[in-house]
């Protein structure tokens, strides 16, 4: 990712990159050019914040926290953007921890985590890596008494960070820039305050099967008709979130490791979006395949006018608690994020079936009763290696309660 210039701080700067489709064997033959930009990365599924007054925590609860909401000082704080965050402990006795942020590049920074306090220590002015235009760090800054901010680094020690509920909340006067401080001439990467990370509010809903041919064909050729259990959650807002979807694609493949979720933007249940997203398959050539659903591309960057042909539409049906969500031939593209090239995806039609329970904790039933068995605390919460209290036990399509001491 180029650095975001000075010159342009109250634009929205973004890549483009347009690329005909390319065919696979099999595939029927269509022309189109597309123009992808760097604004998806605003258009991600929105969280959910949920309050709570602030505990003592373990570390587990710091690892869980999975997005990165911030106001951008690039974009004139009109909008809050959000980018996934990996939080490690380490060493949970010291605190040691790390911070990976996967904004449009990849920065690791180093944290110490108070369990006692619930808190998250950043220290100031850390080396990342060196670029063409100098050695690059994450640091703080300072603003004047006008909001104006100040040149080079602050002399803060750190920025802090309180647990609260399901957000890790850093103080609105706390200015994060990852730069170079004597050279801030040249821009910086990221800049931005009001910095909070967020829990994935996603609640399980038990498994359910999925018969994929989004990716399959053009990966492992042909159509797909093996059904793969599958763990279902949703927000409660109509999003939905498939873990592990592409199993059966990467172990035609070969490949021994989970592929990123699959995440269904269900709230127009006659148009499901699917927002891009990365397959977890790259080569050297192409780079990262990604894919995304013709409906969202179509809302997002379509021209005036255009509409959708109703046969690409992924719908979502209900029959009492049963739920279908159908992603039809050609109606979510494939793109490669290094070479440019689009693909045609979904050859063939993809099924997601699952059961919807009010309760927030549903199951789906499954032949296989040797699923590994998933806990959750009264609240809905996934909870691993529960060691006490009532928790709730799902497998193999049923839950118990149960209590442990």
């Amino acid at each position: 990712m180029k650095k975001l210039y000075t010159a342009a701080l109250a634009a929205i700067v973004a890549f483009s990159a347009v690329a005909e489709r390319q065919f696979s064997t099999g595939y029927v033959k269509q022309t189109r050019t597309a123009t992808i930009k760097s604004e998806t990365i605003k258009k991600s599924m929105p969280a959910t914040k949920m309050k709570a007054p602030a505990k003592a925590a373990s570390a587990s609860d710091v690892e869980s926290l999975t997005l990165w909401n911030y106001y951008g000082l690039l974009e004139n704080n009109d909008g809050e953007l959000q980018s996934s965050v990996g939080v490690k402990i380490i060493n949970s006795a010291t605190g040691e921890a790390e911070v990976c942020f996967k904004n449009d590049e990849k920065f690791t920074v180093k944290a110490t985590f108070d369990a006692a306090k619930g808190t998250l220590t950043i220290p100031n002015n850390q080396y990342l890596f060196t670029d063409n235009d100098g050695d690059i760090y994450f640091y703080l800054k300072d603003a004047d008494a006008s909001g104006n901010l100040t040149s080079g680094a602050s002399a803060a020690a750190a920025t802090v960070g309180t647990l609260s509920g399901t957000s890790l909340i850093f103080p609105e006067s706390d200015i994060w820039a990852f730069g170079t401080p004597d050279k801030e001439n040249l821009g910086w990467y990221v800049l931005s305050t009001e910095n909070e990370f967020t829990k994935d509010s996603f609640v399980s809903l038990g498994y359910g099967q999925f018969t994929e041919n989004i990716i399959y064909s053009l990966f492992a050729g042909g159509e797909n008709t093996t059904a793969a259990t599958v763990e279902v959650f949703t927000n409660g807002e109509g999003f939905y979130k498939v873990a592990d979807p592409f199993q059966t694609t990467y172990s035609a493949l070969k490949i021994g490791a989970k592929s990123p979720d699959l995440v269904l933007d269900a709230t127009d249940p006659s148009n499901v979006n699917i927002a891009i997203t990365s397959t977890g398959l790259s080569n050297q050539t192409d780079g990262i395949y990604g894919y995304f659903s013709e409906s969202w591309y179509i809302e997002n960057f379509g021209e005036e006018g255009e509409v959708l042909n109703e046969a690409f539409k992924i719908t979502k049906t209900v029959e009492g608690d049963n739920v279908t969500i159908t992603i039809p031939y050609h109606s979510t593209t494939i793109m490669t994020m290094t070479s440019m090239k689009l693909y045609y995806g979904s050859a063939y039609k993809s099924t997601l079936t699952f059961k919807e329970s009010s309760s927030g904790i549903g199951s789906v039933e499954i032949e296989d009763s040797d699923a590994p068995a998933v806990y959750y605390n009264l609240q809905g919460v996934r909870v691993e290696n529960p060691s006490s209290g009532i928790v709730i036990r799902v497998q193999g399509g049923k839950a118990t309660k149960m209590i442990i001491k």
